[in-house]
Protein backbone atom coordinates (compact mmCIF):
# COMPACT_ATOMS: atom_id res chain seq x y z
CA UNK A 1 0.00 0.00 0.00
CA UNK A 2 1.09 3.16 -0.63
CA UNK A 3 1.58 5.92 1.99
CA UNK A 4 0.18 9.70 2.11
CA UNK A 5 3.69 10.64 1.64
CA UNK A 6 4.21 8.94 -1.46
CA UNK A 7 1.57 9.90 -2.51
CA UNK A 8 1.92 13.19 -1.97
CA UNK A 9 5.61 13.03 -3.41
CA UNK A 10 4.90 11.05 -6.33
CA UNK A 11 1.69 13.91 -7.39
CA UNK A 12 4.21 16.67 -6.92
CA UNK A 13 6.91 15.20 -9.07
CA UNK A 14 4.41 14.94 -12.06
CA UNK A 15 3.18 18.46 -11.80
CA UNK A 16 6.80 19.73 -11.30
CA UNK A 17 7.38 17.58 -14.50
CA UNK A 18 4.63 19.92 -16.39
CA UNK A 19 5.77 23.12 -15.13
CA UNK A 20 9.33 22.12 -16.27
CA UNK A 21 8.37 21.37 -19.52
CA UNK A 22 6.57 25.39 -19.65
CA UNK A 23 8.95 27.00 -18.32
CA UNK A 24 10.71 29.12 -21.32
CA UNK A 25 14.62 28.80 -22.10
CA UNK A 26 14.77 31.85 -21.22
CA UNK A 27 13.92 31.57 -17.73
CA UNK A 28 16.50 32.82 -14.73
CA UNK A 29 18.20 29.39 -14.42
CA UNK A 30 17.36 29.58 -10.66
CA UNK A 31 15.63 26.58 -9.18
CA UNK A 32 15.19 25.27 -5.29
CA UNK A 33 14.71 21.84 -4.38
CA UNK A 34 13.92 21.18 -0.87
CA UNK A 35 14.34 17.57 0.61
CA UNK A 36 13.20 17.86 4.55
CA UNK A 37 11.43 15.14 6.56
CA UNK A 38 7.72 15.92 8.12
CA UNK A 39 9.69 16.89 11.37
CA UNK A 40 12.17 19.65 9.80
CA UNK A 41 10.40 22.99 11.09
CA UNK A 42 12.91 24.26 10.67
CA UNK A 43 13.93 23.70 6.87
CA UNK A 44 10.40 24.53 6.29
CA UNK A 45 10.57 28.21 7.50
CA UNK A 46 13.45 28.22 5.17
CA UNK A 47 11.50 26.95 2.33
CA UNK A 48 8.63 29.69 3.34
CA UNK A 49 11.55 32.25 2.68
CA UNK A 50 12.09 31.07 -0.91
CA UNK A 51 9.07 30.95 -1.84
CA UNK A 52 8.22 34.78 -0.67
CA UNK A 53 11.44 35.62 -2.38
CA UNK A 54 9.99 33.89 -5.47
CA UNK A 55 7.03 35.08 -5.37
CA UNK A 56 8.73 38.79 -5.64
CA UNK A 57 10.19 37.72 -8.79
CA UNK A 58 7.43 35.68 -10.35
CA UNK A 59 9.05 32.16 -10.03
CA UNK A 60 6.67 29.84 -9.57
CA UNK A 61 6.05 25.98 -8.58
CA UNK A 62 8.97 24.95 -11.48
CA UNK A 63 11.40 27.08 -9.77
CA UNK A 64 10.84 26.26 -6.31
CA UNK A 65 9.59 22.74 -4.99
CA UNK A 66 9.77 20.83 -1.52
CA UNK A 67 9.91 17.26 -1.21
CA UNK A 68 9.26 14.99 2.02
CA UNK A 69 7.18 17.19 4.22
CA UNK A 70 4.92 14.67 4.85
CA UNK A 71 7.32 12.09 5.68
CA UNK A 72 9.63 10.29 3.81
CA UNK A 73 8.61 9.19 0.45
CA UNK A 74 9.99 7.09 -2.26
CA UNK A 75 10.23 9.93 -4.72
CA UNK A 76 12.15 11.97 -1.86
CA UNK A 77 15.19 8.65 -1.43
CA UNK A 78 15.12 8.95 -5.49
CA UNK A 79 15.55 12.54 -5.76
CA UNK A 80 18.25 12.56 -2.46
CA UNK A 81 20.36 9.37 -5.03
CA UNK A 82 20.07 11.60 -8.16
CA UNK A 83 21.47 15.04 -6.44
CA UNK A 84 24.01 12.68 -4.50
CA UNK A 85 22.57 13.41 -1.02
CA UNK A 86 22.74 10.57 1.82
CA UNK A 87 19.32 9.13 2.27
CA UNK A 88 20.31 9.59 6.10
CA UNK A 89 20.84 13.21 6.43
CA UNK A 90 19.62 16.80 7.56
CA UNK A 91 16.93 18.43 5.21
CA UNK A 92 18.69 19.66 2.29
CA UNK A 93 18.35 22.66 -0.13
CA UNK A 94 19.72 21.03 -3.58
CA UNK A 95 20.19 24.97 -5.36
CA UNK A 96 20.63 25.77 -9.21
CA UNK A 97 21.43 29.37 -9.12
CA UNK A 98 23.25 30.18 -12.21
CA UNK A 99 23.73 28.78 -16.15
CA UNK A 100 25.55 25.52 -14.97
CA UNK A 101 23.98 22.06 -14.59
CA UNK A 102 25.42 20.87 -11.22
CA UNK A 103 23.61 22.05 -8.03
CA UNK A 104 24.89 23.03 -5.06
CA UNK A 105 23.68 21.43 -1.98
CA UNK A 106 22.96 22.99 1.72
CA UNK A 107 22.58 21.55 4.86
CA UNK A 108 19.15 23.06 6.49
CA UNK A 109 18.46 23.45 10.37
CA UNK A 110 16.93 19.87 11.36
CA UNK A 111 14.04 19.68 13.27
CA UNK A 112 12.75 22.28 15.56
CA UNK A 113 15.98 24.15 15.69
CA UNK A 114 15.74 27.83 16.42
CA UNK A 115 14.48 29.38 13.71
CA UNK A 116 15.85 30.18 10.98
CA UNK A 117 15.50 33.65 10.73
CA UNK A 118 17.69 33.14 13.99
CA UNK A 119 19.34 30.14 13.77
CA UNK A 120 23.44 29.72 13.64
CA UNK A 121 23.37 28.02 10.18
CA UNK A 122 22.86 31.64 7.24
CA UNK A 123 24.30 29.54 4.43
CA UNK A 124 20.76 29.50 3.06
CA UNK A 125 20.43 33.39 3.48
CA UNK A 126 23.56 33.90 1.47
CA UNK A 127 22.22 31.41 -1.29
CA UNK A 128 19.37 32.54 -1.81
CA UNK A 129 20.76 36.53 -1.74
CA UNK A 130 22.92 34.58 -3.99
CA UNK A 131 19.53 33.80 -6.20
CA UNK A 132 18.05 37.43 -5.86
CA UNK A 133 21.43 38.31 -8.35
CA UNK A 134 21.43 35.83 -10.78
CA UNK A 135 17.33 36.60 -11.67
CA UNK A 136 17.94 40.73 -11.82
CA UNK A 137 20.81 39.70 -14.58
CA UNK A 138 17.82 38.92 -16.68
CA UNK A 139 16.82 35.90 -19.13
CA UNK A 140 19.19 33.10 -19.23
CA UNK A 141 21.36 32.53 -22.49
CA UNK A 142 21.38 28.72 -22.32
CA UNK A 143 19.60 26.95 -19.46
CA UNK A 144 21.37 24.01 -17.98
CA UNK A 145 19.46 23.20 -15.09
CA UNK A 146 16.30 23.55 -16.47
CA UNK A 147 17.56 20.56 -19.30
CA UNK A 148 18.86 19.04 -16.43
CA UNK A 149 15.74 18.68 -13.85
CA UNK A 150 13.62 17.76 -17.15
CA UNK A 151 15.99 14.81 -17.59
CA UNK A 152 15.45 13.67 -14.03
CA UNK A 153 11.69 13.84 -13.81
CA UNK A 154 11.68 12.21 -17.03
CA UNK A 155 13.75 9.62 -15.60
CA UNK A 156 12.33 9.16 -12.08
CA UNK A 157 8.56 9.27 -14.07
CA UNK A 158 9.71 6.48 -16.19
CA UNK A 159 11.11 4.09 -12.98
CA UNK A 160 7.37 4.83 -11.70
Amino acid sequence: MTSRADSHDLDKLRRWQRDLADTPAAAPPVFAIFLVGGEDRAAHDVFRAFRASFEESNLGFAHLVIFGQHGVSETAIALRQEFGVEAETSPQLVLFSGEGSRPRIHSLPPGEADSPQNGADSGWRDALEGTKGVVASGPATVNGPLDTLKQICEGLLIKD
